[in-house]
């Protein structure tokens, strides 16, 4: 945020709260993991107690974030509605066809989207897995590319995703369903 200009810092804002958020998925898919193997007894209970204190360190990481905010600008944090386009993607979730030779022929003919590094394209359509809303694999790309730097992946956009997402889909890759 600090260094994000002052017409940026809510953007900049909103992109250090969703890094904090995919960092906190990602540790919580891995304690997730930790538990199922743990089982009861000892590792299980410090599975779980891992589980509490991350929940905790990710509040505290967000109040941090706000009083930063609060300190550069002189202002309380923005709010963080979803644009048009961000709650069209919410409405929409991609599943992969269940046939792997079939999606496989079909992302062969998928034009890339000018502007989204060819690893962020891979990793949307990876995080495409039905479950997730076209916003959420946004938001777990763009989290990505902002934990290696935007100078190495580049800017993720909304639209971007959402391109390549209705591509792979009209190339038959993937079906769209109604999010949940």
């Amino acid at each position: 945020m600090a260094e994000a200009a002052p017409a940026e810092r809510s953007a900049a804002y909103a992109a250090a709260r969703n890094l904090v958020r995919q960092g906190h998925v990602k540790e919580m898919g891995a304690l997730a993991s930790v538990r199922r193997l743990a089982g009861r007894g000892r590792a299980g209970e410090l599975a779980a107690w891992a589980t509490e204190r991350l929940d905790s360190a990710m509040a505290e990481a967000f109040d941090t974030l706000e009083r930063i905010y609060t300190s550069m600008t002189g202002q309380n944090p923005p709010n963080l509605d979803l644009t048009k386009e961000e709650r069209a993607m919410v409405a929409k979730a991609f599943a992969p066809v269940a046939d792997l030779g079939v999606m496989e022929d079909a992302l062969k003919n998928v034009k890339p989207v000018e502007g989204l590094h060819p690893l962020m394209r891979f990793e949307v359509l990876n995080f495409a897995d039905g479950k997730r809303n076209a916003y959420e694999v946004y938001e777990a790309v763009a989290g990505e590319a902002l934990a290696a730097g935007e100078w190495y992946y580049g800017a993720v956009k909304p639209a971007d995703v959402q391109e390549t997402l209705e591509r792979a889909a009209r190339a038959g890759a993937f079906t769209v369903k109604g999010a949940k």
